[in-house]
């Protein structure tokens, strides 16, 4: 089923953006795509949830999407800089792309934006748990409280592994 609107949370790392891949697959032409990173009010949380996401996807395949990460993503203007690149690329492939950088409750800020949206598509690593698989607090907040369908891209590695 093609979406019209489509939000899609990044953090900056290139487990976040695997998401983009599926906005290719699921989205009508020309769709709306909201792009949403949210800054951690607690910074200590924003540099924590940071480093899991960079390393996560450290040795996950670099080509796809075709952006340049952020070297420093904490670094003030860097956030908003990789958006416009993720922007561009986008629009590129002819979609009306919007973007935001917030700050607050990461969750509550993906789930504000969420309304209004079609689909929201939110990369994650999974963590195995005993013989469950455990996905992020954020990502499980979203799925419960998102009146829109959430499309969960789990994080795929690169297969030289």
């Amino acid at each position: 089923m093609p979406y019209r609107r489509i939000l899609v949370p990044l953090d900056g790392s290139k487990l976040s953006e695997q998401a983009l891949a599926q906005v290719i697959e699921v989205a009508i032409p020309g769709a709306s795509i909201q792009l949403l990173s949210v800054k951690a009010q607690d910074t200590s949380t924003e540099v924590d949830t940071l480093t899991r996401s960079v390393a996560a996807g450290s040795d996950v395949a670099s080509t796809w999407p075709p952006i340049e990460g952020v070297e420093d993503p904490t670094a003030a203007g860097a956030r908003e800089k990789y958006m416009r690149r993720v922007r561009e690329w986008l629009t590129a492939a002819e979609f009306d792309v919007r973007m935001d950088v917030k700050t607050g409750q990461v969750a509550k800020e993906i789930l504000r934006a969420a309304a209004g949206n079609d689909l929201v598509i939110i990369a994650t690593e999974p963590n195995v748990v005993g013989s469950q698989v455990a996905l992020g607090s954020v990502v499980e907040a979203v799925l419960r409280g998102a009146a829109c369908p959430v499309l969960v891209v789990p994080g795929l590695r690169d297969e030289a592994e």
